[in-house]
């Protein structure tokens, strides 16, 4: 008896505003700043304190026709650089039958179906969380259209929640919480600093410490609200 076929993933990828704002937008602003710069150099090269004097000096004493649309035309291409570099680094979510890839910043996470209990939305980022509450993945999808999100979920059978089934189980962190194990504490205040350094990758990772400890921890801005581990 041949094998069912399986149902194609669904992959959720930057909406078509994300995509204006870094095709359309970024090379347009990189144009106008070049623009911007040809009538002002005499004046930022008048400024001892502005960086790049030497380069800016340069391009000043050779100012001509063709120093407007060159300048524009190196605003286009850096903004094209950064362009690439945005469509890189947005977040996708691709959903099939056996497994969740959350992918953004260049950097992968799968997460196996066995271990997704169920999946929410939670300030801006998505969340795929197991039946102890453990967070499997949590990727920023301000970018991506919530709509399609759930809905890839959904079609591919997972359970798709409005909000954490633990969510009035959290307490904010405090500095040397009592009600937390020293380790966990230690953990915890090296995430603070790495959270408000914006450090995305080590703040993931202290996540991970925090779970080995029996401590679940979400953010909401700067401010961390812990809960213990389900039994």
């Amino acid at each position: 008896m041949p094998d069912t076929p399986r149902p194609p993933e669904t992959t959720v990828g930057p909406d078509a505003e994300f995509h204006a704002v870094v095709w359309l937008g970024f090379p347009i602003a990189g144009a106008l700043a070049g623009a911007l710069l040809t009538f002002a150099l005499d004046w930022i090269v008048g400024l001892t304190w502005a960086p790049f004097q030497g380069p800016l000096s340069l391009v000043d004493e050779v100012t001509g026709d063709w120093t407007l649309p060159v300048l524009a035309g190196v605003g286009v291409v850096l903004g094209l650089v950064l362009a690439v570099i945005a469509q890189g680094e947005a977040a996708r979510v691709t959903v099939g039958p056996d497994r969740v890839t959350l992918t953004q910043d260049g950097d992968e996470q799968v997460v196996a179906r066995e271990s997704v209990a169920c999946v929410f939305a939670e300030n801006g980022r998505l969340v795929v969380q197991d039946a102890l509450g453990r967070r499997g993945g949590a990727v920023r999808v301000e970018d991506l259209s919530q709509e399609k999100v759930r809905d890839a979920f959904v079609s591919h059978g997972y359970a798709w929640v409005e909000k954490d089934p633990w969510d009035d189980t959290f307490a904010r962190w405090i500095q040397d919480s009592p009600a937390l194990s020293p380790e966990a504490n230690a953990i915890l205040a090296a995430r603070q600093k790495s959270l408000e350094l914006k450090n995305g990758e080590e703040t993931e990772d202290f996540r991970e410490e925090l779970a080995k400890v029996g401590v679940v921890v979400r953010d909401e801005g700067n401010k961390q609200f812990w809960r213990p581990l389900a039994p």
